[in-house]
């Protein structure tokens, strides 16, 4: 909720932290007879500002203070690259988009939405973050294996198509050769039958003529 101001009034005021007993966050509540509206409280993660570590507030920490920008212990302005302490990678300590600083903002939203203790929350996270990792690598698995399946057979597929092709183009020179051959077999029956015939037309007519081919 957010702090009641006067009328027209466009002031920007910072949000108000309301505790309510139970596990259960209603939407909306009313107080001082105006209707308010509630969200869960999501807190960030506490960073000492001597050492930047994440385990521990400032006031208890016993370590010397480190340059936020290498990680390293020095005087004046910083002229070496760019360190986490926290992730070692290529940026400084305080950087919202470290992979450490990002885990423990889920840890705690994680906390916050579900009222679990930090701990708690904690466990649930790291669990859930082993059975992704653990879900993805076994859906990849298949997956490589599929993939080496599907290249082994189109490596496979244009030597069984071309086998087809041959045996396919074989069948039909069979075919068509013995059809050719039927097709000689019988223009000389056509032929010889023709000729008969015409043997014996001549002979009716009194001119015999011997069928020759």
């Amino acid at each position: 909720m957010r702090r009641f101001v006067k009328q027209n009034n466009t002031r920007e005021t910072s949000p108000v932290l309301v505790t309510k007993l139970g596990t259960r966050l209603p939407g909306n509540m009313k107080i001082w007879f105006t209707n308010q509206k509630f969200q869960s409280f999501i807190d960030r993660p506490r960073q000492c500002v001597k050492c930047y570590s994440f385990m521990h507030p400032s006031r208890v920490c016993e370590k010397s203070p480190i340059c936020p920008s290498c990680g390293e212990i020095h005087s004046g302005i910083c002229q070496s690259p760019q360190k986490c302490i926290n992730c070692q990678g290529e940026h400084s300590v305080t950087s919202r988009g470290c992979p450490f600083y990002i885990k423990k903002q889920n840890i705690l939203e994680l906390k916050g939405r579900n009222h679990l203790t930090t701990a708690e929350a904690r466990r649930i996270y790291t669990q859930s973050a082993k059975f992704n990792y653990a879900a993805a690598v076994k859906a990849n698995t298949p997956s490589n294996a599929i993939e080496g399946q599907i290249s082994e057979k189109m490596e496979t597929m244009p030597l069984k198509m071309n086998e087809k092709i041959e045996a396919i183009a074989q069948t039909i020179n069979a075919k068509m050769e013995q059809q050719a051959t039927m097709l000689v077999e019988m223009f000389e029956r056509l032929v010889g039958s023709l000729l008969q015939n015409l043997s014996a037309v001549n002979k009716l007519g009194g001119v015999t003529i011997s069928p020759s081919r």
